[in-house]
C-alpha cells in the first residue's frame, strides 16, 4: 500500500476522539430520559471520515454534520443490491464490455464525476482534490493522494485508487465494528469482562488517550473481542474467487479443469473446528486459553477474512487498529445499551452487509459514577 511516511494512527485517533467527544454533547442520555442514537449509521459516518481524511488530508464532514452528505450512503445502499444480482450473471460481464464501448450509453448507466449526489459526487470531489494538488501553489500534504503522486502514479489512476480505498475501506470496517459492538453489549459477562480490562488499563496508566494500537494489542481480552468479531461476522459474504490455470489444478485430491472459478466461502471457513466445538458462539476467551501452535493456526485462518496472496486486503492492519480504537474509546466513556433488546438492529446482506436501526442509549460513565 502506498502512504509511506503518513502517520496513519494519528489520523485514525483524531477522528475517533472527535466522534466520541461529540456524543457527550449531542447523544449522551440523562438519567431521566433517553436520546436514541442509530449507532450503525454513526459508525458509517465515522468510517467515511476516516478514509477521506487519510486520502485527502481532512474528513469530508459526515460526523460533524451527522448527515449522509451527497446522499452517498443512501445511493450506495440502493445500488449495491442490483449490482450484486447482476454480478452473478456471467452474461452480464459480456454485456458490460459491449456497453463500455458506447460512451453515450455507458455514461448514463454508471456514476460520473459530474453527478450531484452519490458515488459520482465523491468521484467529482476526488477529481477536484487531484487537480488542486497538481497546481504549483498547492500546500504539501502527507496523505494517500500525495503519496500516490510522489510515487509517479498518474492523476487519473490516483483518483480511481482513492475512490476504491474509500469505498472498500469504510463500509467493511464499519460492518465489522458494528457487529463486534453488538456482540459485546448483548452479552453481560463479555461486556463486564472487557469493561474491567479497560478500567484496569486506564487506572494502571497502561494506555494513552486515545489508546494506541500497540497498547490495544497488549490488552488480551480486547484483542480477543476484535478477533472474535471478525471471525463471527466477516464483513463480506462474497466468494473471493480465483480461476484455475489453463492446465487445471488439483485441490484436496480433486482434479479441477482449467478456467474454472473457485470460490472461498470465508464465512464457512470461520466456523472451522480449529476454533473449537462452539464455533457458532461469540466467545473471546477462545483466543486467550489456547496453546501457541493452535493460536498460530487460528490466526492464520482468521487472516483469510482479508483474502490471501496478491489480492489480500491491504488495509488489514488499518481495519483492526480502527476497530480496536473505536471499541475501547466508546466503552471508556459510555455505557452502551440497546433500546430494543428483542430486535437490536436490522442487517441485510448483498455480498456486503448493511446495518440500520441499531438504536442505542449512551450513558456517560463519569456522570453516572458521580451520581452513584
Amino acid at each position: 500500500m502506498s502512504g509511506r511516511g503518513m502517520d496513519w494512527e494519528s489520523i485514525v485517533s483524531e477522528r475517533v476522539s472527535d466522534w466520541v467527544n461529540r456524543f457527550d454533547k449531542n447523544w449522551s442520555s440523562p438519567s431521566h430520559a433517553t436520546r436514541v442514537l442509530d449507532i450503525a449509521k454513526s459508525i458509517e459516518y465515522l468510517g467515511i471520515d476516516i478514509m477521506t481524511h487519510l486520502c485527502f488530508g481532512h474528513p469530508l464532514g459526515f460526523v460533524e454534520t451527522n448527515t449522509d452528505l451527497y446522499g452517498y450512503l443512501r445511493m450506495f445502499h440502493e445500488k449495491i443490491p442490483l449490482a450484486t444480482y447482476l454480478s452473478i450473471l456471467l452474461e452480464f460481464n459480456t454485456l458490460k464490455g459491449w456497453v463500455a464501448n458506447l460512451p453515450w450509453l455507458f455514461n448514463k448507466l454508471v456514476p460520473t464525476a459530474d453527478d450531484e449526489e452519490g458515488f459520482g459526487k465523491l468521484m467529482g470531489i476526488s477529481k477536484d482534490f487531484v487537480e488542486h494538488r497538481l497546481k504549483p501553489y498547492a500546500d504539501p500534504k502527507k496523505d494517500m493522494l500525495a503519496s500516490f503522486l510522489e510515487h509517479g502514479i498518474l492523476p487519473a489512476v490516483a483518483q480511481r485508487e482513492l475512490m476504491t480505498f474509500i469505498f472498500a475501506g469504510s463500509d467493511t470496517t464499519a460492518t465489522a465494528t458494528q457487529a463486534t459492538l453488538l456482540a459485546i453489549i448483548s452479552n453481560p459477562v463479555i461486556y463486564q469482562t472487557l469493561q474491567k480490562e479497560i478500567d484496569q488499563a486506564i487506572s494502571a496508566g497502561a494506555v494513552s488517550s486515545p489508546i494506541r494500537y500497540s497498547e490495544a494489542n497488549n490488552l488480551p481480552y480486547l484483542l480477543g473481542c476484535v478477533r472474535e468479531g471478525l471471525r463471527m461476522f466477516p464483513p463480506t459474504a462474497e466468494l473471493s474467487e480465483r480461476i484455475t490455470p489453463p492446465e487445471g489444478d488439483t485441490i484436496h485430491g480433486y482434479k479441477i479443469p482449467g478456467g474454472v472459478f473457485i470460490g472461498l466461502n470465508v464465512r464457512g471457513i470461520q466456523r472451522h473446528r480449529i476454533y473449537g466445538e462452539d464455533v457458532d458462539i461469540y466467545q473471546p476467551e477462545r483466543w486467550l486459553h489456547v496453546e501457541s501452535e493452535q493460536l498460530a493456526e487460528m490466526t492464520k485462518t482468521l487472516d483469510l477474512v482479508f483474502g490471501y496472496g496478491d489480492t489480500r486486503c491491504l488495509g488489514y492492519n488499518l481495519a483492526q487498529m480502527t476497530i480496536s480504537k473505536i471499541i475501547f474509546e466508546l466503552l471508556r466513556k459510555f455505557d452502551v445499551v440497546t433500546t430494543n433488546p428483542a430486535k437490536p438492529w436490522v442487517s441485510e446482506c448483498y455480498g456486503l452487509f448493511f446495518q440500520r436501526d441499531f438504536n442505542v442509549r449512551l450513558i456517560c460513565r463519569e456522570k453516572r459514577t458521580t451520581l452513584e
